[in-house]
């Protein structure tokens, strides 16, 4: 994950941003942060996908998070077997996505239908408020309707949406994965003290990190005293 020059731009005394991003966000004590890891049809090319593009869900990463106390409350955490790419995929394209991601094959072929899946991340959400950084949203109902699911409306909150719309020059570049260090943590400061054992890859995709990157951003900037 490469550093960025913004990174420096944003200070817990801006009251401003602060106040308009808890306006926009209407808080509640406890949300849940979701990411996802997927696989697309431009693997191959080593592109960023668009929103035409199929995209399969291999991961769902969730946490809740009491957006109060700053702490974690639990996790979700679930591999998602893909029915289309998984037959479609090449030796050199797995490769990349592991790499991309640190996830194994064998460990995502491993993983549960996505029905499932979806049926326990709705569980876990459980109706309480949920944050995604922007095209997760798109993801599950894409992956419901190639499975043929009939699924509930989904109300999550995008919130690279809304910090575009707070302040564009620092945020329109950002992934959920840096949120954290803009707001002065480090990657080990928003993992659990039981997991920082765990060899943890920084210069991956991770879902999980990712929704902890999110949920400490969001606590330092809305309820952390300045």
């Amino acid at each position: 994950m490469s550093q960025n020059p913004v990174f420096n731009k944003v200070s817990l005394n801006d009251e401003m941003k602060k106040r308009k991003l808890n306006e926009k966000l209407s808080l509640t004590q406890r949300t849940i942060y979701m990411d996802l890891e997927y696989i697309n049809e431009t693997l191959g090319i080593k592109t960023r996908p668009k929103p035409e593009h199929w995209k399969e869900v291999v991961r769902i990463c969730a946490l809740e998070f009491d957006n109060e106390l700053g702490k974690e409350i639990s996790k979700l955490d679930i591999m998602v077997k893909p029915r289309i790419y998984c037959e479609k995929l090449t030796e050199d394209e797995w490769t990349f996505f592991t790499q991309l991601s640190g996830l194994s094959k064998k460990s995502i072929l491993a993983g549960q239908t996505f029905e499932n899946a979806f049926g326990t991340l709705n569980e876990f959400i459980d109706g309480k408020q949920v944050l995604i950084m922007s095209g997760d949203l798109e993801v599950i109902e894409f992956n419901a309707k190639i499975c043929g699911m009939s699924i509930p409306k989904l109300n999550f909150i995008k919130l690279k949406q809304i910090l575009v719309e707070i302040d564009k020059s620092t945020y329109s570049d950002l992934c959920s994965c840096d949120l954290h260090k803009i707001v002065g943590l480090k990657s080990l400061d928003v993992i659990p003290k039981d997991e920082q054992n765990i060899n943890f890859q920084e210069n991956v995709h991770n879902a999980l990190f990712n929704a902890r990157s999110m949920a400490w951003f969001i606590f330092k900037m809305c309820h952390a005293s300045t």
